[in-house]
């Protein structure tokens, strides 16, 4: 369990950096949930972490008006409502405010299913439903990956369209090197992916990544969508053909998607043109 208040009292001048601040709360923290390094890291780099410190009293206005904040970065109300009462508790703010807010946004649905529900689990729960999409995709066979501790080493497979294991918290090094993929979904949870991890892809013509993305390594893309087939445009009986570019979304917010770590070259000589987020083309 990270414990903030320890954070806080030690390294006091970590909650003006963001960076130093995720920097500590991952060394610390090796088995926290990704969500919940995401948000407490972003609530510091937001003025979150800050507004919350130097109130001299928390109403309930200033608690939605943070939780609004967290939820235009694409964070649900739920985890939002938790990362304010954690930064509350820390700093020996009164939390009875939000215990009625907490109860309302997670007893509640389950309550109408006749399930009693406890803060601890749901906690447990929001974190794994912190980016959840609507239509998921059936997942590709685990029989297709090579993987060890929540790392992707290696795609087995040849299947084109892919959709990774929801268990995956990072895509190795070089993990779909030069395969024949044309279209791949990353699911909600994954943090990283390795340098070169699909290097050399030419076919892949269409990639979706999840905005609980943290960073992209070194030519992680590079020579992607160089030999996606053609396609015909135009009327039916014209022979014209435009050739296919890489299509990268993003599903979080154009300000979610400044804050992924990209190395400068990690899409080198691919064929993306835009990165489309879903609120607007990403920078």
């Amino acid at each position: 369990m990270i414990d903030l208040k320890k954070i806080a009292e030690q390294y006091p001048d970590c909650l003006k950096n963001r960076l130093v601040f995720n920097g500590i709360l991952e060394d610390q923290n090796p088995n926290a949930e990704v969500a919940e390094i995401k948000i407490l890291t972003d609530s510091v780099g937001f003025s979150v972490c800050a507004e919350i410190q130097n109130a001299k009293t928390m109403d309930t206005l200033l608690v939605h008006r943070l939780c609004q904040r967290l939820e235009e970065l694409g964070y649900t109300h739920t985890l939002s409502v938790w990362c304010i009462k954690k930064w509350m508790d820390t700093f020996c703010s009164d939390t009875r405010l939000l215990d009625d807010e907490w109860t309302k946004t997670e007893s509640a649905p389950l309550q109408e299913k006749g399930t009693e529900r406890t803060k601890e689990s749901s906690k447990s729960e929001c974190f794994a439903q912190a980016w959840a999409d609507e239509n998921v995709p059936e997942e590709t066979d685990l029989s297709a990956f090579s993987i060890e501790d929540g790392v992707l080493l290696k795609y087995l497979g040849t299947f084109s369209s892919i959709v990774v294991p929801k268990t995956i918290r990072k895509i190795g090094e070089r993990a779909f090197e030069g395969s024949g993929i044309s279209e791949i979904y990353l699911p909600n949870g994954l943090a990283e992916i390795g340098d070169s991890a699909f290097f050399w892809c030419s076919r892949l013509a269409k990639v979706s990544l999840p905005s609980s993305l943290c960073s992209i390594g070194e030519q992680a893309f590079q020579w992607c969508g160089t030999n996606i087939p053609a396609k015909a445009v135009g009327d039916k009986s014209s022979s014209t053909k435009k050739k296919g570019v890489l299509e990268i979304e993003y599903r979080g917010t154009k300000e979610s998607w400044k804050r992924v770590v990209k190395m400068t070259d990690w899409k080198k000589s691919a064929t993306a043109k835009e990165i489309r987020c879903i609120d607007g083309v990403g920078e």
